[in-house]
């Protein structure tokens, strides 16, 4: 187990190459937390402090040595978990087609004891507060002059905005801030940045008085982000590595609908107006009537923007992993099945970005050759699929809120168990078969076409390809079709017209396929957005669910839910639903054509990417230190099976002349095997430390260019490579271990057989050992009970003689 930890250990190490954010030395208080635990991964955050040197709005100061000293001792270390057991990770089983509970969608239920297991490192978190100088303000301050737009008196107010800022003019600047915090010699690290803005209201709407002729009053001032015509948090993820969370915007209260619930996940987690920090609510003017208490402490400041600091580590830059094993492919065949109830409309040229999935999933899979195909059908002509569509058909009632009034009602509603649909999909073979002939699809790419196409199911650390079909399903016709089968799903437009996934989702997935809903109606789904409900037509959505259910397949959870080791279950935060996000679920349908694609958001943060590259790099070494430790476990078996005596000790010798305990002669090994049972093991652990320094060597031997900020292609190809050698050199040594022990035992118990039925002189003690022990046991215990006999017999004869003495001499007198 020694020789075990400290290959696990290396590993570990060279890996902070790659996903260490730097290489500088870690300060004192650092060092001894790194002792304390070991195998640590070192992040560095820098936290950016524009506007709190007394010159932003109220003139607020905030001491930067004062947030890190919070910082440093409230949240040092962070873990992280995995939710699913991956089915890759287990033996093939037709039973395990039926029973797979490991790799379900995050949006059905989860049995709690299958959930929270801690990954096999964890990260030392060290922060850098930097407090930016007045030019960085005053720049962002007439960045948001410029690029601020007044909002039409006829379009509705969510929360009282009067100005909207959209954020993809502001990226730029941030890029530039953050880069002015790293030294000119240092390499160009993955550094994460959380970005505090406290710009001045009264100089910007001064500003604009001046340049734009702005006439807002103060008061009813109030200005919101935008992305893609859709408002945005002040809390928004931006398209690189960095966080904004603005304490002068909105605020803006946004949340879910539903009443509180332990088996909807989504039932928690709503943001109001108190989420963020309200500098108003303790240097407030008369007039104002804020919740929180005016005039507390400032350590309240502090601890609310630490806390939000806490809340972005575990949600956005280190989140959980979704399943305990990313498996490695070098080819990824990602084929687009698309069957729609009506020929009318053309969905990929109509209602898909095919450029913006196809940019993305190579993103989303940064260690494979990403290939796509894509194919249309009626579902009318794929009877099968059609009947798994309606018979995964089902009904709830929820208790939903009414975000005008805050008053709940009871509602039922239709939907389709994406587990129950996705298992009859995989269940009909012919359906990926069907999906790829016609005459409108592409061709497979001829890099693929020799590639096993059995490997989407499970496979084994070698393999080089896999299939990854997108199931999506198009409802678009306004009414039913008397013509249409009943088990067509157009065939009941009052059942289908709101059909979500697993109650209230429009895609689901898992590590082997994605299906994903596009329907041809507007409704308000179960979140809101300041006073109004969040109306929502999947069918615009299509590009942004592909792209989430993608990543989904990869271990990404998404902004909003993280594992909570104290509720031992997962729990939801909306506050980072905002921005280069897939998983955004308050962009309702755009009126702007230009956005009807995404339906929001559908670029994903290189944060994200970095957690891909990042899990799957340790879930791959957790799964290698699996199955060493399954190899272990099993020599450890086998000789204390053969080779340990009943108290412990190792056997030397078991013949009969030289001693051990009678119950140790009689049931382990004969004594001509025993000098090959200690050979066998002395070789499987030779082989054992062998298989561990060459897979150390192999480590060492990846190039130290892997602390670069963006990873080239060979750089990809070699961490690939050598991740799945290591696995599979793994693999075999386990296979090769259990086949050694099984050939082993299987000649002991054939050579039992053999000297059993043998009639050769010598056989009879060698194989009759069990007969002759009782038998000489039962010589002796009858040895034994004769001499005490005897013994007893002797005892008695002098009283005898005493008594006759005795009797003589009273006969004399």
């Amino acid at each position: 187990m020694k020789l075990l930890s400290q290959f696990i250990s290396i590993i570990i190490i060279f890996f902070i190459l790659f996903i260490s954010v730097n290489n500088s030395q870690q300060q004192e208080e650092e060092d001894i937390i790194a002792e304390e635990e070991p195998n640590g991964i070192p992040i560095n955050l820098n936290i950016i402090l524009i506007g709190f040197d007394g010159n932003g709005a109220f003139e607020y100061n905030l001491p930067p040595e004062t947030l890190n000293d919070l910082l440093v001792e409230t949240y040092p270390i962070h873990y992280v978990h995995s939710i699913f057991d991956s089915n890759y990770l287990k033996p093939h089983n037709k039973e395990d087609d039926n029973n797979d509970d490991g790799n379900d969608d995050a949006n059905n239920d989860i049995e709690k004891d299958n959930i929270g297991k801690r990954l096999i490192s964890h990260y030392d978190l060290k922060y850098n507060v930097i407090s930016s100088n007045r030019i960085s303000l005053d720049l962002y301050e007439q960045l948001l002059q410029i690029n601020m737009k007044p909002i039409e008196t006829t379009t509705p107010s969510h929360d009282g905005e009067t100005h909207l800022v959209e954020i993809e003019v502001l990226e730029s600047y941030f890029d530039n801030e953050i880069t002015k915090i790293k030294s000119a010699s240092s390499p160009p690290n993955k550094d994460y940045s959380i970005i505090f803005i406290n710009p001045s209201k009264e100089r910007i709407l001064t500003g604009r008085a001046l340049n734009n002729n702005d006439k807002t009053q103060l008061k009813e001032f109030k200005y919101q982000y935008s992305k893609n015509g859709q408002i945005t948090s002040p809390c928004w993820i931006g398209s690189s590595r960095f966080i904004v969370i603005d304490l002068s915007a909105g605020p803006l209260k946004y949340g879910t609908t539903l009443h509180k619930s332990s088996d909807e996940y989504y039932s928690e987690g709503s943001i109001g107006h108190d989420s963020i920090p309200r500098l108003i609510e303790y240097f407030v003017k008369d007039g104002y009537s804020g919740t929180s208490i005016q005039g507390a402490s400032p350590i309240e400041i502090i601890s609310h923007m630490s806390s939000l600091v806490i809340s972005s580590i575990k949600n956005v830059f280190l989140q959980d992993c979704k399943f305990n094993y990313i498996p490695l492919f070098q080819k990824i065949l990602i084929p687009i099945l698309i069957f729609k109830d009506s020929s009318s409309v053309n969905v990929q040229k109509d209602l898909l970005d095919l450029e913006l999935i196809k940019r993305q999933s190579k993103k989303l899979f940064p260690f494979s050759t990403v290939e796509f195909i894509f194919a249309e059908h009626s579902i009318h002509e794929h009877k099968h699929i059609s009947m798994a569509f309606s018979k995964s058909i089902k009904s709830h009632s929820s208790f939903e809120m009414n975000p005008t009034n805050g008053k709940f009602y009871s509602v039922r509603k239709n939907y389709l168990d994406s587990k129950e649909l996705l298992l009859s999909l995989k269940q009909e073979d012919d359906i990926l078969a069907g999906g790829l002939i016609g005459n409108d699809v592409s061709q497979i790419p001829l890099s693929l076409k020799v590639s096993n196409n059995n490997n989407k199911n499970r496979i084994s650390p070698s393999q080089k390809s896999k299939i990854l079909p997108v199931y999506i399903f198009t409802l678009t016709s306004s009414s039913s079709s008397s013509s249409s089968s009943s088990s067509s799903p157009s065939s009941n437009n009052d059942t289908n017209n709101n059909l979500l996934l697993d109650k209230y989702h429009s895609y689901a997935s898992n590590q082997d396929a994605i299906v994903v809903l596009m329907s041809n109606h507007t409704y308000n789904s179960t979140f809101y957005k300041g006073n109004l409900p969040v109306q929502v037509n999947s069918l615009y959505s299509g590009t942004r669910n592909i792209i989430a259910g993608l990543g989904s397949c990869q271990g990404l959870l998404g902004p909003t839910l993280h594992y909570s080791e104290s509720h031992n279950r997962l729990v939801n935060n909306f506050l980072w639903s905002f921005g280069s996000s897939p998983w955004n679920l308050f962009n309702g349908r755009s009126n702007d054509a230009s956005n009807a694609f995404t339906g929001g958001s559908g670029d994903i943060s290189q944060i994200f990417i970095d957690a891909i590259i990042r899990n799957t790099i340790i879930t791959s070494i957790q799964s290698s230190e699996h199955n060493l430790n399954l190899a272990l476990n099993e020599i450890t078996k086998f000789s204390s099976k053969y080779l340990i005596d009943s108290l412990g000790f190792e056997i030397e010798d078991i013949s009969l002349n030289k001693g051990n305990f009678i119950i140790d002669r009689l049931y382990h090994t004969p004594p001509s095997k025993l000098p090959i049972l200690k050979s066998i093991v002395q070789r499987l652990h030779n082989d054992l430390e062998q298989i561990t320094n060459e897979i150390t060597n192999q480590i060492k031997s990846i190039p130290s260019y892997l602390n670069s900020k963006e990873l080239t292609l060979s750089q990809k190809d070699k961490i690939s490579q050598d991740l799945i050698m290591v696995a599979t050199q793994v693999v075999g040594f386990l296979d090769y271990v259990h086949k050694e022990i099984s050939n082993v035992e299987t000649q002991l118990l054939c050579c039992a057989i053999t000297h059993g039925n043998s009639n050769k002189s010598g056989g009879f003690f060698g194989n009759n050992l069990n007969i002759i022990v009782v038998v000489v046991a039962i010589i002796i215990s009858a040895i034994v009970i004769k001499i005490a006999n005897e013994q007893i017999s002797n005892d008695k004869k002098p009283l005898l003689i005493n008594r006759n003495r005795n009797r003589s001499k009273i006969n004399t007198n």
